[in-house]
Order: C-alpha cells, then structure tokens, then sequence
C-alpha cells in the first residue's frame, strides 16, 4: 500500500472531481482516504492506495492533482536524491523522509509529522 499526500494551502480547496479523474485515469485503486485541516488553514488530503506505487509516480500523481507546487518541488529534490545515491545515509534519511506533511501540533507543542514509507526500491 502507498500513500499519496496532498497539501492545499489556504483559500484553495481540493477539486475532487479531478482528484478522482486522476486516480480513475491512472487505474489507481482507493483503499482509505482521509481529509483534514493542516495548522495553517489549509487541507490534507491523505490518500492510501492498493496497488504499490514507486516514489517518481507518487511525486507526479501529488503534482498533478494540485497539491502545493513548492512542496512538491522539494519532494522532486528529495527523490532525486535517493535516485542519485546508491548507498549511504543520504539515501536512506530521504527513503524514509522525502514525503512529509505536517499534521499539527501533538499537544506537547512539537509538530505531528505524516512520512512516507519506502515500500519499493525502483
């Protein structure tokens, strides 16, 4: 299962008509989907998936259905990362860590965070 993780910051709001559209398209199977407001206002959308997804294809899937452009760009630095180290801890910080949402405040005033985990190595 993989998760894709969409960040809409405030006044935009998540098209869901083109949310399912993509995934539609793409042959994409929801499993769970859960909706929530980020600390600043905007939306997360957290999508799990049945069919595995590769990083590259979660990154495109995330841009294409409108989460915010500069996390996504950041995601892109982060995959590129993993894809041009071989080994090392570079490589296996970003493996676990390239797709961060920031979920909120856990009560003990540090921030909730959501990460990716790496399920396929391609």
């Amino acid at each position: 299962m993989s998760e894709i993780k969409l960040d809409f910051d405030k006044p935009e709001k998540p098209n869901f008509q083109k949310i399912w559209a993509v995934l539609g398209i793409c042959g994409i199977i929801i499993d769970a989907i859960r909706v929530s407001k980020s600390k600043h206002g905007g939306t997360h959308v957290l999508i799990k998936t049945k069919p595995v997804l590769r990083d590259w294809e979660i990154l495109t899937l995330q841009a294409i259905m409108g989460s915010d452009w500069k996390r996504e760009t950041f995601n892109y630095i982060r995959v590129k990362a993993i894809t041009e180290n071989p080994r090392g801890w570079e490589r296996e910080y970003w493996e676990r860590n390239w797709n961060v949402l920031f979920e909120g405040n856990d009560g003990a005033g540090r921030d909730s965070i959501s990460r990716q985990r790496r399920k396929n190595r391609s």
